[in-house]
């Protein structure tokens, strides 16, 4: 049976899932102390991908990881400040957990620029926002519309 969605979504929601499972903290972890804010900070800091930065924030005594960049509007070319979803983090995670959920934050972004930048015949066939403007993790598929060719033409 075809399917009618293009998933954008990557994995950290279940390395997320995988770490609540084993961890014996209430999430979101609350208060985290600066050391551990600085071992966030200074692990982040060393990742590296285009021009991008992977950064933490203190929100409500959370803390809390966010891709951020400048890249150009879709609609109208010009620079705009850019931030994917903010994901907490847990004193308990490990480096390579952190990096692996970054790793998954990455891919997730990724995802949603390709729908927002694919074209066919100078057309975007997959808007990966909901009418308030929301990132959707999921796009309409191709696969169950009329030919290409009805789709494209207006």
């Amino acid at each position: 049976m075809p399917t009618t969605a293009m998933n954008l979504r990557s994995g950290w929601d279940e390395l997320m899932a995988e770490h609540a499972a084993s961890c014996q903290r209430v999430h979101p972890v609350k208060d985290v102390g600066p050391e551990c804010m600085d071992r966030f900070r200074n692990l982040l800091a060393k990742i590296s991908y285009h021009d991008w930065s992977v950064r933490v924030h203190d929100r409500d005594a959370v803390a809390l990881m966010q891709l951020c960049t400048v890249m150009p509007d879709v609609a109208t070319g010009g620079p705009m400040e850019n931030n994917s979803r903010l994901l907490p983090l847990c004193p308990a995670m490990s480096d390579g957990f952190i990096i692996d959920l970054a790793f998954e934050l990455i891919k997730e972004f990724e995802l949603h620029e390709a729908a927002e930048h694919f074209r066919v015949d100078g057309v975007r066939l997959y808007y990966p926002h909901d009418p308030s403007g929301r990132p959707l993790r999921e796009v309409r598929s191709m696969r169950s519309m009329p030919p290409l060719r009805a789709s494209i033409q207006g």
